[in-house]
């Protein structure tokens, strides 16, 4: 699984940085977000539908977890 560490850095940042390693991935691969930063969820979350990337979120005592699956096709 493809680990992406954004604790600590506000967004855009956070996406930016998913959004380049999920280009790296095939369609149905797989990739975990660290944030910290709030605002990250709901960016992330709008680009992943607007792309048709599969979005789950959940927090983690003191950061968040944002799983990002790559769109089929």
């Amino acid at each position: 699984m493809t680990i992406v560490d954004a604790r600590g850095r506000r967004c855009p940042v956070p996406l930016a940085m998913a959004k380049v390693r999920l280009e790296d991935l095939e369609p149905g691969e797989s990739l975990t977000l660290l944030a910290t930063d709030p605002e990250a969820p709901v960016d992330v979350g709008a680009w992943a539908a607007e792309a048709g990337h599969a979005f789950e979120c959940a927090e983690q005592g003191e950061h968040i977890e944002i799983k990002l699956t790559r769109a089929q096709g």
